[in-house]
């Protein structure tokens, strides 16, 4: 079954596509567990706490030593491949600046939580909170690019904590994530208020496209940084996975069935989330 393809811009385009429901009380010591390994992940790489990521690309390949790949890989988001000489990230270059960032963020945290071989994430996986798989990697990215203390620090410098649309909107700018991914961060850390009216008008302004007009006022534009500068659909292999088994799935040496046999998983688990359509064109490339 082919996962629905999210619509996407430059600005808007995030992680979170529909309403999704709160995690289960079980599932908090499994959240915890997520958060405090993307504090961890973020120490490793030498980012002070109360920072934003910044140059997320960068930090994954040079500091944490995880090579990322980008690739046409629609209705992919992403994927985290574990082999045996390493792990390979991988992030669909169709998607927003926006999109890529917390992609890879939610491949890193695959990679430092879980053991899987292969994990592929559409875009529901991507705001999926009843899978405690699924919940912990988006948990994991959330706080790895917006953590709680960085948050706070934005919060103070700014002139007013009204929770309003410009607010949502600067602390999208400040950490390069998605309005309705600062929304949410924003909501979780209470400086939303708990007025459930407003925060539903914040949540839909944030996905509808309305925050568009105070980044325009604001003249607040998206992070130039490495995942920025990649082309629409470009191919795009690090040096490290340059004979990867996934990029030459990327450039359409393999087909679904021999990835998936190189790598010891079951073909119908790559089909499952490529759709047959997507599959079949790389079989008959």
């Amino acid at each position: 079954m082919r996962l629905p393809r999210p619509p996407r811009d430059t600005v808007s385009a995030g992680p979170l596509r529909r309403p999704v429901a709160s995690p289960a009380v079980g599932a908090q010591s499994h959240i915890r567990r997520a958060i405090a390994a993307a504090g961890e992940a973020r120490a490793h790489a030498g980012l002070a706490a109360e920072t934003p990521a910044g140059d997320v690309l960068t930090v994954v390949e040079d500091r944490l030593g995880l090579p990322v790949l980008f690739a046409p890989i629609e209705p992919l988001a992403g994927a985290h491949l574990r082999r045996a000489g390493g792990s390979l990230i991988v992030v669909s270059s169709v998607d927003a600046a926006v999109r890529r960032r917390f992609t890879i963020a939610h491949e890193l945290g695959h990679d430092r939580l879980h053991d899987r071989p292969l994990q592929l994430d559409g875009a529901y996986q991507l705001v999926d909170l009843s899978d405690p798989i699924e919940s912990c990697a988006n948990h994991f990215a959330a706080h790895f690019l917006a953590p709680d203390a960085a948050l706070e620090r934005f919060l103070d410098e700014q002139p007013s904590r009204e929770p309003t649309l410009e607010l949502i909107a600067r602390a999208a700018n400040r950490f390069a994530i998605s309005a309705l991914a600062a929304c949410i961060r924003l909501k979780v850390l209470g400086a939303l208020g708990d007025h459930p009216e407003r925060i539903e008008r914040l949540e839909r302004e944030s996905r509808d496209g309305t925050h568009l007009r105070c980044f325009e006022r604001l003249g607040l534009d998206d992070l130039d940084d490495r995942c920025a500068r990649i082309g629409s659909g470009e191919l795009r292999v690090p040096p490290a996975a340059a004979a990867s088994m996934l990029t030459a799935y990327a450039e359409g040496a393999l087909d679904g069935a021999a990835l998936t046999a190189a790598i010891g998983a079951e073909p119908a688990a790559l089909e499952a989330a490529l759709g047959s359509a997507a599959t079949s064109s790389r079989a008959t490339a």
